[in-house]
């Protein structure tokens, strides 16, 4: 006995009575045919259901429009659709509870900022395993003299006020709180040294200008001691860490969903108080 089912006509429920279409041995031969048949008579399909990819990487994204304000990150587990970033401000927070996946998810980040039109990206960064896939002419890479880069770039962007252009500069920054007290040490020493926050400071008038700060969480809990704290979007940024409640960074209106553990592949994206978890994009 098939049983019973359910059906809406005009928005009321009926029941049915459920049949078989041929006898159990024809089963798979009815079906294919009746399937068939049914595609060569209906010209609409339903759409595809979304799902998530077993590895999210650049690939996954294929042919999607991107821009600052519009960035693919990831996949939402709610929905099984793309989720977009805003990295349109000027300050923006990533912040992580495992190294490795905060490389690839970095890396990957920057590999998309390089097909930004008008973009010119600076990667500094402590951990010298920070790399990208197919590193373009628009985007440099700095594991090592950070005193002279960042010195450089500080005259150069200075120099934007005097000469502006169309182009958008990114500058990621990776172990953010290292390099600025090795920098703050140094200083002490030679006050001519810039450090990161006097390049932020420096810079916060300029337009054309955007910065991706990564750091563990650890470290983000010291952030409102630097100077440029008040130029960042409160309760807005991307968490790679285990468990929400190891951080004080972020926090949203419900402390039960604070409480929930990722895994090390998924990040919580924070928001306007809001909070919602993705498969995030790899290297």
């Amino acid at each position: 006995n098939p049983g019973r089912g359910l059906i809406e006509i005009e928005g009321n429920p009926y029941e049915f009575q459920v049949a078989e279409i041929s006898k159990i041995e024809d089963l798979d031969q009815v079906i294919k045919a009746t399937k068939l048949t049914l595609n060569q008579t209906y010209a609409e399909k339903a759409p595809a259901l979304p799902t998530i990819p077993t590895y999210v990487n650049i690939s996954s994204l294929r042919n999607e429009q991107i821009s600052l304000a519009s960035l693919p990150i990831g996949f939402e587990e709610k929905s099984a659709c793309l989720m977009y970033y805003d990295f349109s401000d000027f300050i923006n927070i990533i912040t992580y509870g495992n190294t490795k996946s905060a490389l690839s998810f970095g890396g990957a980040l920057v590999t998309l900022f390089q097909y930004l039109n008008n973009t010119k990206n600076f990667v500094i960064s402590a951990n010298k395993e920070f790399e990208i896939n197919n590193i373009k002419d628009n985007t440099k890479v700095y594991t090592n003299s950070y005193t002279n880069i960042i010195k450089v770039l500080n005259t150069n962007f200075n120099k934007l006020r005097e000469e502006p252009n169309d182009n958008m500069y990114i500058v990621t920054i990776f172990d953010y709180n290292s390099l600025q007290v090795s920098l703050k040490n140094k200083q002490k020493e030679d006050p001519t040294i810039v450090t990161l926050d006097d390049l932020i400071v420096n810079t916060k008038d300029l337009k054309n200008i955007r910065y991706i700060i990564i750091d563990g969480s650890s470290h983000m809990k010291t952030f409102d001691n630097y100077a440029w704290y008040n130029l960042v979007q409160q309760n807005k940024g991307i968490l790679l860490s285990k468990n929400i409640a190891e951080q004080e960074l972020f926090r949203t209106e419900d402390m039960m969903i604070d409480q929930q553990t990722i895994n090390r592949d998924e990040a919580v994206v924070f928001v306007n108080n809001t909070q919602d978890t993705i498969k995030f994009i790899n290297m």
